[in-house]
Protein backbone atom coordinates (compact mmCIF):
# COMPACT_ATOMS: atom_id res chain seq x y z
CA UNK A 1 0.00 0.00 0.00
CA UNK A 2 0.73 3.68 0.04
CA UNK A 3 3.56 4.57 2.34
CA UNK A 4 1.22 5.74 5.49
CA UNK A 5 0.78 9.51 6.13
CA UNK A 6 -0.91 11.05 9.03
CA UNK A 7 -4.58 10.21 8.52
CA UNK A 8 -3.79 7.32 6.21
CA UNK A 9 -5.76 3.82 7.18
CA UNK A 10 -4.14 1.55 9.07
CA UNK A 11 -4.02 -2.28 7.52
CA UNK A 12 -2.55 -5.44 9.33
CA UNK A 13 -3.24 -8.60 8.23
CA UNK A 14 -2.47 -11.83 9.57
CA UNK A 15 -1.81 -13.54 13.18
CA UNK A 16 -2.45 -11.53 16.02
CA UNK A 17 -2.63 -12.40 19.69
CA UNK A 18 -6.44 -12.82 20.22
CA UNK A 19 -7.96 -13.13 16.72
CA UNK A 20 -8.07 -15.95 14.46
CA UNK A 21 -4.93 -16.91 11.86
CA UNK A 22 -6.55 -14.88 8.77
CA UNK A 23 -7.60 -11.45 9.88
CA UNK A 24 -7.32 -8.79 7.88
CA UNK A 25 -8.00 -5.06 10.06
CA UNK A 26 -8.59 -1.94 7.89
CA UNK A 27 -9.58 1.23 8.77
CA UNK A 28 -8.13 5.31 9.79
CA UNK A 29 -10.87 5.59 12.61
CA UNK A 30 -11.92 3.04 15.31
CA UNK A 31 -15.52 3.72 13.87
CA UNK A 32 -14.40 2.92 10.18
CA UNK A 33 -12.63 -0.41 11.10
CA UNK A 34 -13.16 -3.38 8.95
CA UNK A 35 -12.37 -5.94 10.18
CA UNK A 36 -12.52 -9.25 7.71
CA UNK A 37 -11.93 -12.92 9.43
CA UNK A 38 -11.18 -15.70 6.09
CA UNK A 39 -12.13 -13.00 3.57
CA UNK A 40 -13.15 -13.85 0.23
CA UNK A 41 -13.18 -12.41 -2.67
CA UNK A 42 -16.62 -13.14 -5.02
CA UNK A 43 -16.38 -10.17 -7.65
CA UNK A 44 -13.98 -7.89 -9.00
CA UNK A 45 -14.50 -6.08 -11.96
CA UNK A 46 -12.44 -3.35 -14.06
CA UNK A 47 -8.84 -2.69 -13.17
CA UNK A 48 -6.57 0.32 -11.75
CA UNK A 49 -2.58 0.53 -11.86
CA UNK A 50 -1.71 2.94 -8.94
CA UNK A 51 1.38 2.56 -6.67
CA UNK A 52 1.53 0.24 -3.97
CA UNK A 53 4.28 -0.25 -1.34
CA UNK A 54 3.66 -2.42 2.10
CA UNK A 55 5.04 -2.03 5.79
CA UNK A 56 6.98 -5.54 5.00
CA UNK A 57 9.32 -3.88 2.42
CA UNK A 58 10.16 -0.06 3.69
CA UNK A 59 10.70 2.39 1.12
CA UNK A 60 9.58 0.33 -1.59
CA UNK A 61 6.58 1.31 -4.20
CA UNK A 62 5.36 -0.54 -7.37
CA UNK A 63 2.69 0.17 -10.28
CA UNK A 64 0.31 -2.95 -9.60
CA UNK A 65 -2.73 -3.57 -11.13
CA UNK A 66 -5.70 -4.35 -9.15
CA UNK A 67 -9.61 -4.48 -9.41
CA UNK A 68 -11.39 -1.26 -9.41
CA UNK A 69 -14.31 -2.38 -7.64
CA UNK A 70 -14.63 -5.85 -5.18
CA UNK A 71 -17.30 -7.93 -3.47
CA UNK A 72 -15.93 -10.02 -0.92
CA UNK A 73 -17.49 -12.08 1.86
CA UNK A 74 -15.76 -12.62 5.73
CA UNK A 75 -16.71 -13.07 9.20
CA UNK A 76 -17.20 -10.21 11.31
CA UNK A 77 -15.03 -10.09 14.52
CA UNK A 78 -18.06 -11.97 16.10
CA UNK A 79 -17.88 -14.73 13.73
CA UNK A 80 -21.23 -12.91 12.16
CA UNK A 81 -20.84 -13.46 8.18
CA UNK A 82 -21.42 -10.02 6.00
CA UNK A 83 -20.28 -8.76 2.36
CA UNK A 84 -18.26 -6.03 1.53
CA UNK A 85 -18.29 -4.12 -1.66
CA UNK A 86 -15.48 -1.99 -2.22
CA UNK A 87 -13.98 0.11 -5.07
CA UNK A 88 -10.64 2.76 -5.69
CA UNK A 89 -7.93 2.97 -2.47
CA UNK A 90 -10.46 0.27 0.22
CA UNK A 91 -11.06 -2.01 -2.60
CA UNK A 92 -6.84 -1.63 -3.21
CA UNK A 93 -6.44 -2.24 0.18
CA UNK A 94 -9.09 -5.13 0.68
CA UNK A 95 -7.03 -7.58 -1.88
CA UNK A 96 -3.48 -6.51 -0.73
CA UNK A 97 -4.32 -7.72 2.73
CA UNK A 98 -6.17 -10.82 1.45
CA UNK A 99 -3.07 -11.32 -0.33
CA UNK A 100 -0.99 -11.43 2.37
CA UNK A 101 -3.55 -13.68 4.47
CA UNK A 102 -2.09 -16.22 1.23
CA UNK A 103 1.52 -15.51 1.39
CA UNK A 104 1.56 -13.24 -1.79
CA UNK A 105 3.29 -9.76 -1.38
CA UNK A 106 2.12 -6.81 -3.97
CA UNK A 107 6.13 -8.07 -5.28
CA UNK A 108 4.69 -11.04 -6.68
CA UNK A 109 2.26 -9.09 -8.91
CA UNK A 110 5.09 -7.63 -10.97
CA UNK A 111 6.39 -9.30 -14.49
CA UNK A 112 9.25 -8.21 -16.32
CA UNK A 113 11.75 -5.25 -16.18
CA UNK A 114 9.20 -4.29 -13.12
CA UNK A 115 10.28 -7.71 -11.55
CA UNK A 116 13.54 -7.36 -12.15
CA UNK A 117 14.24 -3.60 -10.82
CA UNK A 118 12.27 -5.02 -7.88
CA UNK A 119 14.99 -7.87 -7.05
CA UNK A 120 17.68 -5.29 -7.20
CA UNK A 121 15.44 -3.03 -4.75
CA UNK A 122 14.84 -6.07 -2.70
CA UNK A 123 18.63 -7.02 -2.45
CA UNK A 124 19.39 -3.58 -1.63
CA UNK A 125 17.23 -3.70 1.24
CA UNK A 126 18.55 -7.28 2.84
CA UNK A 127 22.00 -5.35 2.67
CA UNK A 128 20.93 -2.39 4.29
CA UNK A 129 21.35 0.36 2.23
CA UNK A 130 18.07 2.62 1.94
CA UNK A 131 15.74 1.27 -1.16
CA UNK A 132 14.87 3.71 -3.77
CA UNK A 133 10.94 3.96 -4.61
CA UNK A 134 11.02 2.43 -7.83
CA UNK A 135 7.35 3.87 -8.85
CA UNK A 136 8.38 7.23 -7.67
CA UNK A 137 11.60 7.66 -9.10
CA UNK A 138 9.76 6.77 -12.69
CA UNK A 139 7.04 9.23 -11.93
Amino acid sequence: MPPRASGSPRRRSGPRPGWPSSTSRLGREPQELHVLVNPELLEQEGAEIDAEGCLSLPGITEKVERPARIKVRALDRTGKPFELAAEGFLARAVCHEIDHLNGILFTDHLHGLRKERMKRQLKRLASGAPAESTAEARS
